[in-house]
């Protein structure tokens, strides 16, 4: 799966996986469970060593080869694997950014704790027993 947009630099795969699709784990390489990477870049990268075990994927969901927030730099295959600028780069955020993201996550968290509990559809509602 290409995906280099347009412009040269590794790009994250982003592949939105089909039933039935083959989707890896690498617990040496994923920073959570939910992280999985499509069968092309598994088998362009390596992991020789690592504990790796896939699945038959649902659909919906991306592949996270080249995410350096999902997937370790060293596991990616060298299609999405981020350049040293990318990570550099990637790492010197704005903290002010940072702040006010956090301070609007909350004022919309606090907004959304006020407001009055959506009604379910009656036939759901008594689909569920409540």
């Amino acid at each position: 799966h290409t995906n280099t947009g347009g412009v040269g630099k590794p790009r994250p795969c982003g592949y939105v996986f089909k039933r039935g699709d083959i989707a890896w784990n690498c617990r040496t390489c994923q920073t959570d469970p939910t992280c999985v990477i499509c069968d092309t870049c598994f088998h362009n990268s390596n992991h020789d060593g690592h504990e790796v075990y896939f699945h038959r994927t649902t659909p919906g969901g991306c592949c996270d080869c080249g995410d350096a927030e999902a997937w370790k730099i060293e596991g990616c295959c060298p299609l999405h694997r981020p350049t040293d600028s990318q990570q550099s780069t990637e790492s010197e955020d704005d903290p002010e950014e940072a702040v006010k993201m956090a301070l609007r996550g909350q004022k919309e968290g606090l907004d959304t704790m006020q407001q009055q509990p959506t009604q379910l559809p009656a036939k759901l509602a008594a689909a569920l027993g409540v």
